[in-house]
């Protein structure tokens, strides 16, 4: 009955215990999966908030310097310990206290499982959502996060150089609405912009294998310019490509970067880029390529500084077919090629002013102070790089309006010109010797036309360009001719045609013709001074090498009109255009004169420009001449101007032949004709002008002002032979008036003085001609001979002579003039006579003589006799014949007892011992007692003569007389030579001297 108990009993325990112990393995499972969810838990729950803290702690403590305090604040962490993923959700890091400085919404990443059983770090996929960044450049040009970069250097942590990180791989990294705001104060004008949103993606993004990872990149900014990357890149080694777009870039928003190294605003103007590349670094260096590429530039507006209208718009500037290749290490030039570069739809406001041309100031660098560089050492000099290859297929202008505007005229000038196309083609920067193709079309002042092309090549210079000008006005240079000439251009036409060769060893050469058309010129009182129809300038020559010259066929002028006029208050209109010049410049300093025979010699020793003209032609011209300054008004004119000047040359031995005519107020022949060298060095000429039968009535109003008289009639003959050889003149200029004649008086207040009237009766023969030969001679080198100037001298010496020294203009004019014994010019003015005396000496008779010859050669010639005397010398030679005659007369008395006349002394000679006891006998007679008695010593026979002498009396009466018989003398003298008693008459107006003066009527 035991033992059975005892056995029930065991088996329960047993039992029990197998129930209680799981298997080891089970246990371990159930511990792994305790833990697992213990960790999961804490993954979910509880790394969060630790993680949160922790990243908040460190991410502010070291962002954090003693000058800022930043602070980090994480609105939540998320772990799924299940998905390997973590993000971290609404960060924030901010400064003192002010808007965030960054911040985002969202950043998630997830672990790969594949990183576990890999060699490389696995992400499947990195995202930043709602990015927001602020990027500040403070006013000292450091950025706002400058104090986080230590300039402390630090110890290289020790790293073993074989030991190699493990490869990164994303599947997927994304940032989305992001935004970065960007501002810099350190720029002469503050900058800021917000670009965002932002999105990126790339795809399949590894470090360590070469394969590129697509991806995208776009992005706006606040005033709509567009960003954008499409394509693929790759970090081992760092290659891409792919597409980036820029689009609607606004120019102006940048000013603050370039506005102060430019002189201009950029008002307006959007850039458009579309970039094809391709980039590849490796150790040798960085590789760069871009293909099939454009840029475009649209509604470009730039005005100079301040101003609101532009001075340059372009409607477009387009390159297209962009392609570049760059190496960094590679010794080859880097490449650029560019299809076509258009410009379209553009406008310039080109304007000189007192400050130059605008463009050229708007577009020179603006001046920056840069202290630092004027006191760095010179950098050492750099191994020259070689100079990009730059091709462009074509540069194209189209539709291009230049306005001009001059300022700097009195009258400004406003025109403007139109490029219709514009091209050049085939430019290469590495083969400047290739000829590029350029063609242009332009209107110049709505009615001129250009048009040019051909092909040039830029070093060297060679090629050939032909340009055809046509219908340009010549109004256009209206204003600046009226700033040296009181004149204004009225109309006409200027037309060229020109072809050019450019070559280094020939030189330049040019071919072509010009023609001015329906020209014409007015004066400052609005009147005519010069038109023609036709100026045309034929087969113009030019050549550089051998030696420089210029040939010209024919030059043609054809109905050709001169004005010139003299104005009711006299002025010339042709002296009046010339306006009033600069003042004269400062006298130049020694150093300059001692310099300047250095220069001149430089200047002689260069080759002289060889100019050869075939034929300059006149055919139709008129010279009309008006006097508005007299009453009638004169008007003369030289009309029918035909003639040519043939083989023109600046060569020395050349001599042109010269023979041109005309009529005067269309009849008196007018010629010039000879032979002239005006373009060489040693100016040639052998001229003969020549009037024939001027009739001289329409000068009656000349004569009726300034010599009192009308004129009554005459001719004008003038033969004038010159003569230039190394460069002295000798001008033979004979002018004939025949029978010229005064008419009535015109009591003209402004009439002359001097004797004209007398001045025509000496030059006029008896033949009724007046023939004044001029000659003139002088060297042109000489700044005081001028040969107008000489010729108005000679003829005003006349008329001087005729009032100062009638008779010396006659003998000289006659060609009778005589010498007297001492050697002088006769002088017919005046007979001398002998103190005393009434009868003409021998001289005088001599000079008398002459004169009744000049009186018959000139028979309108009247002679004015006036007697004169001297009262000291003929009253003393009086006295002494009347003493000597009353000595002689004592004596007769004491010989013939009182019986002789005192007429017959006359032929009675004394002794000088008769005449000194006669002259006491009449001391003793004539002197009274009392006086002798006075005496305290007998007085000598002189000095009886001379007390004797003094009781002697000659009044005027006496003197009178004796001037009127001096003149009576003379005035018998002529007639017995001819002379007509009419034409010799005694003056009343007595003469001074012991003489007779002669003047002439």
């Amino acid at each position: 009955m035991t033992a059975p108990a005892n056995s029930n009993k065991t088996p329960r325990t047993t039992d029990k215990n197998t129930r209680r112990r799981w298997p080891r393995w089970a246990r371990i499972v159930r511990a792994v999966a305790i833990v697992v969810a213990v960790l999961i838990l804490a993954g979910f729950f509880v790394a969060p908030p630790i993680a949160k803290n922790i990243l908040e702690e460190q991410l502010t403590k070291h962002l954090s310097t003693p000058r800022v305090t930043r602070v980090a604040q994480i609105e939540r962490v998320r772990i799924n310990p299940l998905a390997l993923s973590c993000s971290i959700e609404g960060l924030s890091i901010t400064a003192s206290g002010r808007d965030p400085l960054v911040s985002w919404d969202s950043l998630q990443a997830s672990l790969d499982l594949r990183t576990l059983i890999s060699r490389e770090w696995r992400l499947r996929k990195i995202a930043l959502d709602g990015f927001a960044g602020r990027i500040a450049i403070l006013p000292d040009g450091k950025p706002n996060f400058a104090d986080l970069i230590s300039d402390e250097k630090t110890e290289p942590v020790a790293s073993d150089e074989n030991k190699k990180s493990a490869p990164l791989h994303i599947n997927e990294l994304s940032i989305t609405n992001a935004r970065v705001d960007y501002s810099d104060a350190s720029l002469p004008q503050p900058f800021s912009t917000q670009l965002g949103p932002v999105n990126f993606t790339v795809r399949d993004f590894q470090t360590g294998r070469p394969d590129l990872a697509p991806g995208e990149f776009s992005a706006t900014t606040e005033s709509g310019e567009t960003l954008s990357w499409r394509g693929s890149l790759a970090v081992a080694p760092v290659s891409s490509r792919g597409e980036i777009r820029v689009g609607n870039l606004a120019i102006k928003k940048y000013t603050p970067f370039y506005g102060h190294l430019v002189r201009f605003d950029v008002t307006d103007g959007k850039l458009d880029i579309n970039l094809r590349y391709e980039v590849a670094a490796d150790a040798d260096g960085v590789a760069i390529r871009t293909a099939q590429s454009d840029i475009a530039l649209r509604d470009l507006q730039i005005s100079e500084r301040g101003k609101p209208v532009p001075a340059v718009g372009i409607g477009a500037i387009a390159l297209s077919e962009i392609t570049a290749e760059i190496h960094t290490a590679r010794p080859a030039a880097p490449v650029l090629r560019i299809g076509r570069i258009a410009f379209d739809n553009g406008a310039v406001a080109l304007r000189h002013d007192a400050r130059g041309i605008n463009l050229a100031e708007l577009f020179s660098p603006a001046a920056t102070d840069s202290p630092a560089s004027a006191t760095s050492a010179p950098a050492p000099a750099a191994a020259p790089a070689p100079a990009p290859d730059i091709t462009v297929g074509e540069v194209a202008v189209r539709d291009f309006t230049i306005n001009i505007e001059d300022a700097t005229l009195d009258a400004p000038l406003l025109t403007k010109a139109v490029i219709d196309t514009m091209s050049a083609k085939n430019f290469s920067l590495a083969k400047l010797d290739s000829p590029l193709a350029i063609e242009l079309a332009m209107r110049i002042a709505d009615e001129g036309e250009l048009r040019a092309g051909g092909e040039l090549a830029i070093s060297p210079m060679r090629g050939k360009i032909s340009a055809e000008l046509g219908n340009l006005p010549l109004t256009l240079a209206d204003a600046h001719v009226s700033q040296f000439l009181n004149a204004r251009i009225e109309k006409g036409r200027l037309a060229v045609k020109a072809a050019a060769t450019i070559d280094p060893e020939s030189g330049l050469a040019v071919a072509g013709s010009t023609s001015v058309t329906d020209f014409a010129v007015k004066d400052a009182s609005g009147g005519p001074l010069q038109s023609w129809k036709t100026l045309a300038v034929r087969e113009i020559a030019y050549a550089e090498k051998p030696a420089a010259k210029i040939a010209i066929t024919e030059i043609a002028l054809d109905g050709s009109n001169t004005q010139i006029n003299i104005s009711p208050d006299g002025l010339l209109n042709i002296a009046a255009l010339a306006k009033q010049s600069e003042p004269p410049q400062p006298a130049p300093s020694a150093e300059n004169q001692t310099l300047a025979p250095a220069a001149s010699a430089s200047t002689a020793s260069e080759p002289r420009l060889l100019v050869t003209i075939g034929k300059v032609t006149l055919n139709g011209g008129r010279v009309a001449f008006s006097d508005q300054s007299i009453a009638p008004v004169v008007k003369m004119s030289l009309d029918e101007i035909n003639g040519a000047v043939s083989g023109l040359s600046s060569e020395n031995i050349a001599h042109a032949d010269v023979d041109v005519r005309a009529k005067i107020n269309g009849a008196a022949p007018v010629s010039l004709t000879g032979q002239v060298n005006p373009l060489s060095n040693d100016v040639y000429s052998d001229l003969r002008f020549a009037i024939d039968s001027a009739a001289l009535a329409p000068l009656s109003p000349y004569a009726g002002k300034y010599a009192g008289r009308t004129l009554a009639g005459g001719t004008l003959n003038v033969d004038v032979s010159t003569k230039v050889s190394k460069r002295f003149l000798d001008s033979a200029n004979v002018i004939t008036l025949d029978q010229f004649e005064f008419g009535e008086h015109t009591g003209s207040p402004d009439a002359t003085s001097l004797p004209v009237g007398l001045a025509v009766s000496l030059l006029r023969d008896r033949n009724g001609k007046i023939i004044l030969d001029v000659p003139i001679k002088g060297s042109l080198d000489d700044p005081e001979f001028k040969y107008g100037r000489a010729v108005r001298h000679a003829l005003a010496n006349i008329i001087m002579k005729a009032a100062t020294a009638p008779f010396s203009l006659l003998t000289s004019v006659l060609g009778i003039g005589g010498k007297s014994d001492g050697g002088a010019e006769l002088d017919l003015s005046r007979a001398e006579f002998h103190a005393g005396a009434n009868t003409l000496n021998e001289a005088s008779q001599k000079k008398l003589t002459l004169l009744a010859k000049a009186l018959g050669e000139r028979p309108a010639l009247h002679l004015a006799i006036s007697g004169g005397f001297d009262a000291d010398t003929d009253s003393a030679a009086l006295r002494s014949i009347r003493f000597s005659a009353d000595l002689k007369q004592e004596y007769l008395n004491e010989n013939s007892g009182g019986q002789v006349s005192a007429g017959s002394t006359d032929a009675l000679q004394l002794a000088p011992a008769i005449e000194a006891r006669l002259v006491e006998i009449l001391y003793r007679k004539k002197i009274p007692a009392a006086e002798q008695a006075r005496a305290e010593t007998p007085p000598t026979p002189e000095a009886m003569r001379a007390q004797l002498l003094e009781t002697i009396r000659i009044d005027d009466d006496q003197l009178s007389q004796l001037a009127a018989a001096r003149a009576e003398s003379v005035r018998s003298f002529l007639v017995d030579k001819g002379v007509a008693e009419s034409r010799v008459t005694l003056s009343g107006k007595p003469a001074t001297g012991a003489l007779a003066s002669l003047e002439l009527q």
